[in-house]
């Protein structure tokens, strides 16, 4: 039974190990037993798996560990299990997020590269940056957004400002991936938001 690994036996296991293991039983691990797995070994896990732990176990991860999920991971998480992780006093939400970042890619204000990552941890003017659009979001959130990118990697950053701004939809791949798939994403929203 998986409730009875200790850490050392935790950390030996390996992806296929891993990926074999159903929710039920990764909902069997306590907290501090899932903060014993590496971040490489999270990322072996599917999203489907991480959307069966409960808020108890996922609040038992560290911010270096949810900094090492990927895009495909954090989407099969849900608003309630965010909530779990961040509390409440992270729901930052930017209103109409992607008409913004339409508008000022439209006045070339901002530059779309979703290849580039943001530069650096500043809170700095990143007029002409080019930037993914988890830099873009995490951006337009101004400090707090800094804040939760700080505190949870770019990524679950931007994520979380998505699900307070834009709960309707699923949020964006923050991920590398063509520009024009990127813009066609962020157009949409911005088209849903001018309708509202």
């Amino acid at each position: 039974q998986l409730s009875g690994l200790t850490g050392e036996q935790l950390r030996g296991l390996t992806g296929s190990q891993l990926r074999w293991l159903t929710g039920e039983q990764l909902r069997w691990l306590t907290g501090s037993q899932l903060r014993w797995l590496t971040g490489s070994q999270l990322r072996w896990l599917t999203g489907e798996q991480l959307s069966g732990l409960t808020g108890s176990q996922l609040s038992g991860l560290t911010g270096e560990q949810l900094r090492g999920l990927t895009g495909e991971q954090l989407r099969g998480l849900t608003g309630s299990q965010l909530r779990w992780l961040t509390g409440e006093q992270h729901k930052i939400k930017v209103k109409n997020l992607y008409s913004k970042i339409a508008e000022d890619i439209a006045a070339r204000r901002r530059i779309l590269r979703q290849s580039t990552f943001c530069p650096g941890k500043e809170e700095i003017n990143v007029c002409d940056t080019p930037m993914c659009i988890a830099g873009h979001t995490v951006h337009l959130a101004g400090h707090e957004g800094f804040l939760l990118a700080r505190k949870f990697g770019w990524r679950l950053g931007a994520a979380l400002i998505h699900k307070a701004s834009r709960p309707d939809v699923s949020a964006p791949r923050y991920d590398s991936y063509p520009d024009e798939w990127a813009l066609a994403y962020i157009n949409a929203r911005a088209a849903e938001e001018g309708k509202g």
